[in-house]
């Protein structure tokens, strides 16, 4: 959202706007009306599929913490040797504790602040 009075952005947790010093009571009105939520299911998907790889993360919309993820867990053409299996076996466990996290609710919003449920509250 931004501010009516100078255009800056306003975060949903502001009262005033930072540069101009306006009242804002309307944030809050404005995003209760624009809440998207994400499905956790969803969630877990893309977790099952690549949660290695920080496809999950890509999908609430943090990117760098998805491509630091993406290149900390490489498997490679490797997988005829010891080390190979090692990287397979780690992503694997990697994998299974993102699983995790996604069921029992490590990520609880995207990177808007949208909150990640399993179903929509009844009346939306």
């Amino acid at each position: 959202m931004n501010c009516p009075n100078c255009g800056a952005i306003i975060l949903k947790t502001d009262t005033a706007c930072k540069k101009c010093g306006a009242a804002l009571h309307t944030v809050a009105e404005h995003y209760a009306d624009n809440i998207q939520y994400r499905s956790r299911f969803g969630l877990l998907f893309y977790a099952w599929i690549g949660g290695w790889r920080g496809s999950h993360l890509k999908h609430l919309g943090f990117v760098e913490d998805a491509e630091r993820m993406r290149q900390s867990h490489k498997i490679g053409l490797n997988i005829f040797t010891p080390v190979g299996w090692i990287n397979i076996f780690i992503s694997c466990c990697v994998q299974i504790i993102e699983c995790t996290k996604v069921i029992f609710g490590g990520y609880r919003n995207d990177v808007n602040g949208n909150p990640v449920r399993y179903f929509k509250p009844s009346g939306q």
